[in-house]
């Protein structure tokens, strides 16, 4: 058996545990996340190479232990209502949506967290066969039947902090199976963090982690306690999985998610804040994010284009510069910029990790920015030929959909008076999107840390297609065959949102946020 393989015993108890045995789990993984969290950051901030004063620090706070204790304790609502009822709140909150969609109202649920993201709300859309009696059927059914027993291997990602982990929580607490998480080596440090934050879990036996080289990761592949993989990564990394294992993998892959501007009457303001908002779907983490932005489509002949380019340059400018800590970034930006002329590439600064725009022709349709992963700070720019908003976003549709690799996720900017004048052809443009998370004004990206949400690639994928993944992972509110997750927020918030990358208080904010979430009754 390979080392620190979880015991049949364990797996066979922990398939076993009723929600209330599981809820009291819940509770220690809480308290030991948040007595972790300083260590957590210092941990990731270190192999990230980032200075002790630097705002980007915030980005550890928010997309390690903060959003972490959200999940955990969404899972402990879901949990506690099954306990209570048999089934989970969002089998309750159903309504119809466009094309014969069912669709359920997964955030805010709670008064905290409208007042904490005021404007914002997500959905989950279901598969166009889905019922609503379907939906109170399968809702948190593994709850009411004892799974069998089960092992998942979660082989983590060594980018964001909180991936691997709440890939495991999915496993433990939605699919009902133990886990064993093998960190990513860039992530090595982290394990005794990760450890003394889930040690219910790990004391108990239900949870394992592991560090180790390829050769480690194959051999738990092969171990006969496994019996199911999850890989967050790149393709190449699911087809070598593919070819050395016959059990069941899921994944989450990432691709080339695109940004779409739809043409309006934006001000000024308008302009520099979006500017900030796209900066920051790039470069957040230093561009080494799967949901990264990496193909910005505006409309061709929009009499606000070229402010929009101006202002989107002068921000990636004066974003902090940050250090090239993933390997590749180098070659993977040699590519994509490989077939264009030089003076369409603009470039920040000299450096590894240089914030970088390329501008692609549109009939340059095989270019590598649109079916190759930059993984780092690099965006592509295109701009479609189009007469109005409304033409305009169905062409952008159809190139998201038809000439973009990927199926993760898909961002559109849109004026509310355009949103207005559009009508329900803006909720037909979501709907034809085969991405598995839609953000209107709002990174898609959020739909990760909003972590009641499904979040995984499109539905339809094979190993053969493996595109952005198979299956999802998250959805502590246990929707049942999601479609994909729509995010909306404000055109233009207020204030700054502290997880855009010119946000000068991000660090102090993200620890803020870890302490509010920490803090129990009167002192919420």
């Amino acid at each position: 058996m390979t080392r620190n393989a979880l015991s049949r015993e364990s797996t066979e108890r922990w398939s076993g545990l009723s929600p209330r045995e599981r809820l009291q789990l819940l509770a220690g993984v809480r308290a030991c996340v948040a007595a972790s969290a300083n260590a957590w950051v210092a941990a990731a901030s270190r192999y990230k190479r980032l200075a002790p004063d630097a705002s980007a620090i915030g980005e550890e706070w928010m997309t390690g232990p903060w959003v972490v204790l959200r999940a955990v304790r969404e899972l402990a609502t879901t949990l506690a209502a099954i306990a209570r009822t048999g089934i989970p709140p969002v089998a309750t909150r159903a309504r119809p949506g466009p094309a014969g969609r069912t669709i359920l109202d997964v955030f805010p649920n709670r008064v905290a967290d409208a007042l904490l993201l005021p404007g914002y709300r997500g959905e989950a859309w279901l598969d166009r066969t889905t019922t609503l009696a379907e939906v109170r059927a399968e809702a948190g059914a593994a709850y009411r039947a004892q799974t069998a027993p089960g092992v998942t291997l979660v082989l983590g990602a060594g980018n964001v902090t909180s991936i691997a982990v709440l890939d495991a929580l999915h496993a433990l607490f939605v699919d009902g199976r133990a886990c064993i998480v093998k960190l990513n080596p860039l992530a090595d440090g982290l394990l005794p963090v990760y450890e003394a934050a889930f040690a219910p879990l790990v004391a108990a036996g239900y949870l394992r982690f592991m560090c180790g080289d390829a050769a480690v990761g194959a051999a738990l592949v092969g171990d006969p306690r496994v019996t199911h993989v999850h890989v967050t990564g790149a393709r190449a990394t699911h087809d070598a999985l593919r070819a050395m294992t016959h059990k069941p993998i899921t994944s989450e892959l990432g691709g080339v998610s695109p940004v779409i501007v739809v043409p309006g009457p934006w001000t000024r303001n308008d302009i520099a804040f979006q500017a900030e908002h796209v900066a920051t779907q790039r470069l957040h983490n230093g561009g080494y994010n799967c949901i990264g932005s990496q193909v910005l489509v505006l409309p061709q002949h929009w009499d606000r284009a070229d402010a929009f380019r101006g202002a989107l340059r002068r921000t990636f400018a004066r974003v902090p510069a940050r250090d090239a800590y993933y390997p590749g970034t180098v070659e993977r930006r040699a590519r994509i910029t490989a077939d264009v002329a030089p003076h369409d590439v603009w470039r920040a600064n000299d450096g590894d990790a240089a914030p970088t725009i390329v501008t692609v022709s549109d009939r340059n349709r095989a270019h590598a920015a649109f079916h190759e992963e930059a993984f780092g700070p690099v965006l592509a720019e295109i701009a479609l030929p189009a007469t109005d908003a409304a033409s305009y976003l169905g062409a952008a549709v159809a190139f998201a959909n038809d000439r973009l690799a990927g199926t993760l996720g898909a961002t559109i900017l849109i004026h509310p008076l355009t949103m207005r004048a559009l009508g329900p052809r803006l909720a037909e443009a979501i709907a034809a999107l085969r991405y598995g998370c839609i953000g209107v004004n709002a990174w898609s990206g959020l739909g990760f840390s909003l972590t009641a949400l499904p979040w995984g690639g499109y539905p339809g994928a094979t190993p053969d297609d493996v595109r952005s993944g198979i299956g999802t992972v998250h959805n502590t509110a246990f929707v049942p065959r999601p479609e994909k997750s729509v995010v909306y927020g404000p055109f233009r918030p207020m204030p700054k949102p502290p997880s855009f990358v010119t946000h000068r208080s991000a660090r102090a904010f993200g620890r803020a946020l870890v302490a509010l979430e920490r803090a129990t009754g009167a002192l919420r």
